[in-house]
């Protein structure tokens, strides 16, 4: 049976105990994710099956700065046309307005990809709602921890997304896939037992208390048992850093 289910259920599953995840409850993740599509053309066409034609992805962003900078995994921007404006569109659950990004730093090795909205930079508008990556608990991330996946997978149609979850527990804080040691974007991972589905990539894993831990980058089958790996946002800091990234506090 599916583990995917609608943002609302888990308020009633879920409720958060934790002084230090006042600011992070289900209505706060919610506002900062952020649904994407790509499609070559900028013009996104169905065929009469219903299905996307032409090269197109769909995926999910995180806001992680109040001036509307927004990570997320590389592969889901890769089939955009760089030569064509408007081959991004991204829509918040703040505005509930689709916006074009730039694209501000795009990692294919580590398969991570900074964009911002310029809207929080052009026009004087300050973004309320974003994660911290600068200030993430470690001690989240242990083996056997409860933990949701946020994000927004593919319906058939592709367009019209819905926000869900995956509900799960770490299996590994840090590992290599099997098979993938010298590939960067699946080495130094960690592994959940939770379920998602084709457009998840770029969302987030979080506590069960909602507290955000890392990245969702993919899920495969590892070891005979389908997966969801994602990146730390300490190690996703660690990379940015090494690569010339850095969060200064004027973001937060």
């Amino acid at each position: 049976m599916s583990r995917i289910y609608l943002f609302f259920v888990i308020v009633l599953m879920y409720s958060c105990t934790d002084s230090n995840c006042q600011k992070y409850d289900i209505s706060y993740i919610e506002k900062c994710l952020i649904k994407i599509q790509v499609n070559k053309t900028g013009i996104l066409s169905v065929d009469t099956t219903g299905l996307i034609a032409e090269d197109y992805s769909l995926g999910t962003g995180i806001y992680i700065s109040s001036d509307g900078l927004i990570i997320t995994a590389a592969h889901v921007i890769e089939k955009r046309n760089r030569n064509l404006a408007g081959t991004i569109s991204c829509k918040d659950n703040i505005s509930k307005e689709n916006f074009v990004p730039i694209v501000i730093y795009e990692d294919s090795k580590n398969d991570i990809a900074i964009l911002q909205n310029v809207k929080y930079t052009n026009y004087g508008s300050k973004n309320d709602y974003f994660i911290d990556i600068n200030n993430i608990d470690k001690q989240l991330l242990i083996k056997n921890n409860d933990v949701i996946a946020f994000g927004y997978p593919n319906e058939l149609h592709g367009y019209d997304k819905i926000g869900s979850f995956s509900v799960g527990k770490i299996i590994s804080p840090n590992t290599n896939l099997e098979g993938y040691e010298k590939i960067k974007s699946r080495s130094n991972v960690s592994l959940a037992d939770c379920v998602v589905l084709s457009g998840c990539s770029g969302g987030i894993i979080t506590s069960n208390s909602f507290l955000p831990i890392g990245i969702i980058l993919g899920s495969v089958i590892d070891k005979n048992k389908r997966v969801t790996y994602f990146k730390s946002f300490g190690l996703v800091k660690k990379i940015l850093s090494e690569n010339g990234i850095e969060l200064w506090n004027q973001h937060l």
